[in-house]
C-alpha cells in the first residue's frame, strides 16, 4: 500500500499533537507526566490483599518489593507505588515512590536491598522516562480514538489498506496492554516497531513522528531524575 490509509486526516492529527507535547515549554506535558503518572502507567500500588500470583511472575515480584519496601517508609508516608525496571539484561532496579508531607523515593534490586549506585540508579530512571514517554505518544497519543476512527471508516468506505491499518493498530495496543509491564530496552523496542508499522500503515513518510517526539525523551528523564536524587532515601555513590 503506497498511499496508506487517511481518515480524515487521521494520520497528521496524532503527528501535531505529539509535535506539541515535544515542543513544550516551561513545564511540558510529557516532563509531567514522567515526573507524577509513570506510577500508573508502569508501576503498581501496594497489593491490598494477600492473593496468591504465580512464582516467578512480575505481579509476584512487585508484590514482594512493595513489602520489602514498607519498612523504608518515613513517619506518615505510605508507598505510592513500585516501577519495575530492567535497564539491562538481567539487572532489575525497582523505583518505589513514597507519599508524605513530599515525594521521596528509594530504588531496590532484585534482592530487595537499596540502591546505592548513582549510575545503576541513573540508569533505571532513565528508561523509566523513555517508556513512559512512548507509551504516551505511540498512535499519536490517541490510540483508542484512533481505532475507533479507523472502524468507522471501514465502516463507511472500506478502502484498500484497512486491513493492514486495524491490525497494526491493534498489535501496537496489545503491547501496551499487558500489565504489569517491565520498563527495559526491550518493551521500547516493541513500542517503536509496533508504533512504525502503524504510521507505514496511515501513509507515513520516511522520517517517523513517534521517533522525532522521542528525541525529546532526554530532557524527560532529566526531569525524572532530579525528581527522584532530589527526594532520595539513601546516600549515593
Amino acid at each position: 500500500m503506497a498511499a496508506g490509509v487517511r481518515p480524515g486526516g487521521l494520520a497528521r492529527r496524532p503527528r501535531a499533537q505529539t509535535r506539541r507535547r515535544a515542543a513544550s515549554s516551561g513545564a511540558p506535558i510529557c516532563v509531567q507526566v514522567a515526573a507524577s503518572c509513570v506510577l500508573a502507567v508502569l508501576g503498581v500500588r501496594p497489593p491490598r490483599s494477600s492473593r496468591d500470583r504465580p512464582d516467578g511472575s512480575l505481579e509476584a515480584e512487585l508484590e514482594r518489593i512493595a513489602a520489602a519496601a514498607l519498612a523504608h517508609a518515613g513517619p506518615g508516608e505510605q508507598l505510592a507505588g513500585v516501577i519495575p525496571t530492567e535497564p539491562a539484561a538481567g539487572r532489575r532496579v525497582y523505583l518505589c515512590a513514597f507519599d508524605g508531607r513530599g515525594r521521596t523515593w528509594l530504588a531496590l534490586d532484585d534482592e530487595a536491598r537499596p540502591v546505592h549506585d548513582r549510575a545503576r540508579l541513573r540508569s533505571a530512571v532513565s528508561i523509566a522516562a523513555f517508556c513512559e514517554l512512548a507509551e504516551e505518544v505511540a498512535g499519536g497519543g490517541k490510540l483508542d480514538e484512533l481505532r475507533a476512527e479507523l472502524a468507522d471508516l471501514r465502516e463507511r468506505e472500506n478502502p484498500d489498506g484497512i486491513d493492514e491499518a486495524e491490525r497494526a493498530a491493534l498489535e501496537l495496543d496489545q503491547t501496551m496492554a499487558r500489565t504489569p509491564r517491565l520498563a527495559s530496552p526491550a518493551y521500547l523496542d516493541e513500542i517503536g516497531l509496533a508504533t512504525r508499522r502503524l504510521e507505514q500503515a496511515l501513509g507515513e513518510g520516511p522520517v517517523s513522528p513517534f521517533a522525532e517526539t522521542m528525541k525529546a525523551a532526554t530532557s524527560v528523564a532529566g526531569e525524572l531524575e532530579r525528581e527522584v536524587l532530589g527526594g532520595y532515601k539513601v546516600p549515593l555513590r
